[in-house]
């Protein structure tokens, strides 16, 4: 069964909420695929409800490399960050993980999204593997951090190409960027829109009608 996963990490952005409002968007969205949705936190405050499968997060790193954690999930995976608004059904991409078998020289698939920034190759909002690749998070370590700062999506990227070829999530998802490209509305054609640093969904105004958050 496909695997969806996320992060929920306590003393940023996010809550609960988005984690719901996820939930509701890939349930209303993916109709032609079963899937087990499964969020892992810090938080401590909840249990496994509604279809949502909690595991806690069991590392110390903080903020946005705690989704590190979720590479313990193998085979058939699929990672959203909690502000992505998904528009339609995601038919390709799925399809694409769920039934890619392994590549001619026997390397798993990895997916990641295309950066909206020249100097930044991928981006890890949306990802998807076929494999265990859980070397990402055994891998990590303080002198790592420090080297790539802010930018888990760089140390991911360097690290999956050390032995496996990175696959364009953008090849099957028509992707765009809040900040870059939907602030007076989503184009028709998008499937997927991306809100990359800030302002987040709640605080956006054509957000509050279909997509809104508590």
């Amino acid at each position: 069964m496909l695997q969806i996963v996320c992060c929920l990490k306590s003393g940023g952005d996010f809550d609960w909420d988005y984690v719901d409002k996820l939930h509701e968007n890939l349930k209303d969205r993916i109709v032609n695929f079963d899937f087990k949705f499964t969020v892992f936190t810090d938080k401590i405050d909840r249990f496994s409800l509604y279809g949502i499968n909690i595991q806690s997060l069991t590392t110390d790193l903080e903020s946005y490399w705690s989704k590190l954690e979720v590479f313990k999930m193998k085979g058939q995976v699929i990672y959203f960050d909690l502000d992505i608004i998904l528009k339609y059904e995601l038919t390709d991409f799925f399809k694409a993980v769920t039934f890619s078998p392994f590549r001619s020289n026997g390397k798993s698939h990895f997916y990641m999204m295309e950066g909206f920034h020249k100097d930044r190759r991928f981006n890890s909002s949306i990802m998807g593997w076929n494999g265990d690749f859980s070397h990402l998070l055994t891998g990590i370590n303080k002198e790592t951090i420090e080297k790539y700062d802010k930018w888990d999506q760089e140390y991911i990227t360097d690290t999956v190409l050390k032995t496996n070829e990175i696959l364009s999530v953008n090849d099957y998802v028509n992707v765009a960027s809040y900040k870059h490209n939907c602030q007076d509305g989503v184009h028709p054609l998008i499937d997927a829109v991306v809100f990359h640093g800030h302002p987040r969904p709640r605080d956006v105004n054509w957000l509050q009608g279909e997509y809104a958050l508590k």
